[in-house]
């Protein structure tokens, strides 16, 4: 059971961690994405801001990606023959 832990908050770990640098990322380029956007007849309004959905997007997907990440992981690895 204590190999089970371990590897489910080995996954929150790695998980939160990554979604931490992808809020990280979508702060730092929201600001510079109309740069790569062609003049366009129409123009196209970007803020450049960060949205709350983006944001709890971000962290729910970093949650079930953790949860899933360690649940698979303990599973798979008792499922292990004993050498």
């Amino acid at each position: 059971m204590q190999l089970v832990r371990q590897m489910v908050l080995e996954g929150v770990i790695l998980s939160l961690g990554a979604g931490a640098l992808a809020l990280l990322l979508t702060a730092w380029t929201a600001k510079y994405f109309a740069r790569f956007l062609p003049p366009m007849a129409n123009p196209t309004m970007l803020n450049g801001l960060l949205d709350e959905n983006v944001v709890i997007g971000i962290v729910v997907l970093a949650i079930l990606g953790s949860a899933l990440r360690g649940a698979l992981t303990a599973w798979r690895s008792s499922h292990v023959p004993a050498a």
